[in-house]
């Protein structure tokens, strides 16, 4: 890469670029960029309606529904789950700790976690936009297949294993539990 004449000998000029990219190396090992996730997640002004199209429910739980939507101007499919803040106060659920939980997804980017793309908060509600995962809940597949009565694919369970426990140790490392596996 930086022997650029191929002459198996780096000159002086050659030297000083392998230098400064193993400093830069070095440099991002000790000091990671400043940059991160959550300088680009963010409460949005507005409406969830202003910004989306409802498609439909997909699910609902203790505190609210959650929606398969679409952005209006770049027409990503996305979900958005709208927690009842009255329902999560009379369930011992604060306002304040889902403020909490959102700060922390915010701050988590990592391949196999759901990635928090923006949320909305009006006096009814607090509306959270995340991916959309097709896949579904993880116990259904395994309930599925034994109903058919054909075991998993062992590759199939071994990638997911791998991808389960990489999201996983990423989000322990960050100090975050996880509570709801997808697929």
């Amino acid at each position: 890469r930086f022997d650029t004449n191929m002459d198996c000998h780096l000159s002086a000029v050659e030297f000083k670029e392998v230098y400064r990219y193993l400093l830069l190396v070095k440099l991002n090992e000790e000091e990671p960029t400043p940059f991160c996730r959550d300088m680009f997640v963010g409460e949005r002004q507005g409406q969830p309606d202003d910004h989306y199209n409802v498609e439909g429910v997909i699910g609902s739980g203790n505190f609210g529904v959650v929606s398969k939507v679409t952005c209006k101007e770049t027409h990503n499919v996305r979900v958005m789950k709208t927690i009842n803040k009255e329902k999560a106060m009379r369930s011992g659920l604060p306002p304040r700790l889902v403020m909490e939980e959102i700060n922390r997804l915010k701050t988590l980017d990592h391949p196999a976690v759901l990635r928090l793309f923006e949320y909305f908060v009006d006096a009814q509600a607090i509306h959270l936009v995340c991916d959309h995962l097709q896949g579904g809940e993880l116990m259904a597949a395994v309930q599925d297949a034994h109903v058919r009565g054909k075991p998993l694919a062992e590759d199939w369970v071994r990638q997911l294993f791998h991808q389960v426990c990489g999201g996983v140790a990423y989000i322990h490392g960050k100090g975050v539990m996880h509570r709801d596996l997808k697929l």
